[in-house]
């Protein structure tokens, strides 16, 4: 399994944007960071949750990245992503409970605040 999550959410200042549902892909616009750090870390296999009703959503893994053309007074970074659902139905009350199920290291305050994390391995 690969070591980055993406965390989603259609709210605030990083407000994704669900296109295309089906049974089997999700497409969606995606926000990077303000920095562009992490963005580098939006990739093919990586896990993208998606928070609904205060939990956080396994959905599965992305499996096509594009980067989009920014808009003229936009500062974020945004990716059209597919994403090839897993019919785990996996939900956690926090991000550190996603990271204990997948056998990632728990996050320290800074990483629980980010949408794009890179795991380190055991």
């Amino acid at each position: 399994m690969n070591n980055i999550s993406l965390w989603s959410n259609n709210k605030g200042e990083y407000a994704d944007e669900i296109i295309l549902e089906t049974e089997d892909k999700l497409t969606m616009i995606y926000c990077g960071q303000k920095s562009g750090r992490m963005d580098k870390c939006i990739t093919n296999g990586s896990n993208l949750f998606i928070k609904e009703c205060k939990k956080y959503k396994f959905i599965g893994n992305v499996s096509m990245v594009k980067a989009l053309d920014k808009e003229e007074n936009e500062k974020i970074n945004k990716y059209l992503l597919v994403v090839d659902k897993k019919k785990l139905n996996l939900s956690f009350k926090t991000k550190n409970q996603a990271c204990e199920h997948f056998g990632w290291p728990r996050l320290n305050k800074f990483e629980v605040m980010s949408g794009i994390i890179s795991h380190k391995s055991f």
